[in-house]
């Protein structure tokens, strides 16, 4: 198998995982619910398994980029949580360079990061 057909099976597998994980919540019912139909078929999950390598390999990458964000936050930010910055119009191409050292931050954040992103 080459590298690049591996990698493009992993979004469709993901979302096999993600489909199977909403199917299977969505049929498990509270003791107040009617009770399941009979033809209904179940998932049953009788061992846990090791998280496959994608897995693994994307907690690295959010690790790592919240220990950047770790690491820029603690060189970059005052004791307020303010940017270090000095406008210099000229060399930097407007007032929203600011923001744009922080936009992904959020992203990382809703993808898994830890908490300490937001804060």
């Amino acid at each position: 198998m080459s590298t690049t057909s591996h990698l493009t099976n992993r979004p469709r597998a993901l979302v096999i995982v993600i489909l199977a994980t909403l199917w299977a919540t969505c049929a498990h019912r509270p003791a107040s619910a009617p009770a399941a139909r009979s033809d209904r078929p179940g998932l049953t999950i009788a061992s846990p398994m090791a998280a496959p390598e994608w897995a693994v390999l994307e907690r690295q990458v959010l690790k790592a980029g919240a220990d950047g964000a770790d690491v820029f936050a603690a060189k970059y930010l005052d004791a307020r949580g303010y940017l270090q910055h000095v406008p210099r119009w000229g060399t930097l191409d407007g007032p929203d360079d600011a923001i744009e050292t922080f936009n992904n931050w959020t992203l990382l954040f809703a993808l898994g990061g830890p908490d300490r992103t937001l804060a």
